[in-house]
Order: C-alpha cells, then structure tokens, then sequence
C-alpha cells in the first residue's frame, strides 16, 4: 500500500513537472523570477501563462523548462491578473497542463514552484475548503470561485500563478494570493494557505483576453500567423542575401544602370 502511494506521487510529480515552467526577468542586468504553466503548444509554437504584474516595460523575458531548455519569450496578450507569453518555438518535452472541471473535495494536491536559481521544488498540500467567496478590491461579492489550499511555502510572491494539480493530474486552480484570515485582533496573512482561483474561471479569463470562446482555437491561429510572418521574413532575408552578393560580385565600375549617352 505504502509502495503503491509512493509511485503515486513520484508518477503525479513527474507527470506535473513537465508542465511547470520558471519565467525569469532581466531588468538593467538584474534577474527576477516567478511561476508559469504551458497552456497550450503547436507543431511551431508553445503558450505561456504566468503573471501580468511579474512582466514590465522594456523586461527580458526566459522561459525555463524542467529539462534545462531555455528560450526566449514574448508577451502575447495580458490583463491585470494574468499574462500569455508567446514561444516561437515548440518545446517537445513540454505538456500543456490539463483544466480540471470535475468539483473539487477535501483532499491532497500537489504544487510545483521554482527554486532558484535553476531548480524546481514540489510541495504536496491540502485543499483546505473546496469552495469559498472572496471580495474584489471594489468590494463586490465573488462567490464560489475560489478555493483555499494549504501548503508550507511562504513566497506567495513567487507560486502566483503556480497550478494547483488535483489526484487526476489535472489542474484545479491557481494560486493567486495569500489568504486573509480574521480573529479578535482583526485581519492578518495566513502565509500557509493560498488563495486560489478555480480553473474554470481561469478559462473564462483566457476567452476574454483572446477574445474567443475557443481560447485554444484563437492560440492555433496566431500560432498559424506567426508561421506566416516567419516565411515572409525568411524569403527578405533570402532576397537580401542575394542582393547583397550581387553587389559584391559587380565591379563598382560598372553599373546595372547606364544612362544613355549623348552625341
């Protein structure tokens, strides 16, 4: 029974990994890191989503993969929660992670976070309440769209927005902040439980940024696109070669144009 649990983890472990990337940040020659997750990958491409605060004007941005790949990244679309990198390259041990949209119980579940500088570490939590209301900054009532999952990692700053793997290895949700608890002193941070968005309305934020009802669809055509794009500037820099032979191979003494002489 023991044995068998062990090859649980160890298989959801490695399963999750293979998902979970680590995005870093170069701003004036210093480095700054956080979580993302592939959503998405095409023959060509592979789509990132991380956090949209984590990414600032003129930043140089590396994704790194579990296997020790990286590559360059850039931003697709984001709004004031989430950001889509985009790759232009297809990562082939990468999988893109799985939105989980069965309910969701009182059980385990797994995160996984960068660690710096090169490593991941995985930590095996407990969805603490399945479901629960939250309040945006307006005040407004957000009910039953998120959940609580409780883990010892106290950088908050750096699992948002790590996925949350449910037992299935799909994902349930992603950690999206610290968990405000209150008693008789008032309100503090619990920095052991972390509020997590459930993935359905992670989907429901990635057809408004995409603007589709197909989010994945909309990601197979920019991926298309950028195919596009990319023979295009094969064939100018293929014709640019050319030119630039040519006009080494003419003597400057003669002219591919000559004007007409008088008499």
């Amino acid at each position: 029974m023991a044995q068998g649990y062990i090859q649980y983890r160890r298989g959801l472990c490695e399963a999750a990994s293979s998902s979970v990337v680590k995005l870093e940040k170069t701003t004036d020659g210093r480095s700054n890191f956080c979580v993302g997750c592939v959503i998405h990958k095409t023959s060509t491409d592979t789509f990132i989503l991380t956090q949209s605060k984590f990414i600032t004007q003129n930043c140089h941005l590396i994704v790194h993969f579990r296997d020790g790949i990286e590559q360059e990244a850039q931003l697709l679309t984001r709004s004031d929660q989430f950001a889509v990198l985009h790759l232009g390259a297809a990562h082939g041990a990468s999988t893109p992670i799985q939105f989980h949209h069965g309910s969701i119980a009182y059980s385990e579940a797994l995160c996984i976070v960068p660690k710096q500088p090169s490593s991941f570490q995985s930590f095996w939590g407990r969805i603490a309440r399945p479901s629960c209301a939250s309040t945006r900054d307006d005040g407004t009532l957000v009910p039953n769209m998120h959940f609580i999952y409780s883990c010892h990692h106290e950088d908050t700053a750096l699992m948002t927005p790590a996925p949350v793997f449910h037992k299935d290895g799909g994902v349930s949700g992603f950690v999206v902040g610290d968990c405000m608890t209150r008693d008789r002193t008032g309100y503090k941070v619990d920095q052991h439980s972390k509020l997590c968005l459930k993935a359905m309305a992670v989907e429901e934020k990635l057809q408004t940024l995409l603007d589709s009802d197909n989010w994945r669809a909309a990601l197979e055509k920019l991926s298309e696109q950028c195919g596009e794009l990319q023979v295009a500037a094969d064939v100018l820099l293929q014709v640019s070669t050319v030119l630039a032979v040519v006009c080494m191979v003419v003597p400057p003494s003669l002219s591919i144009y000559q004007p007409a002489t008088t008499s």
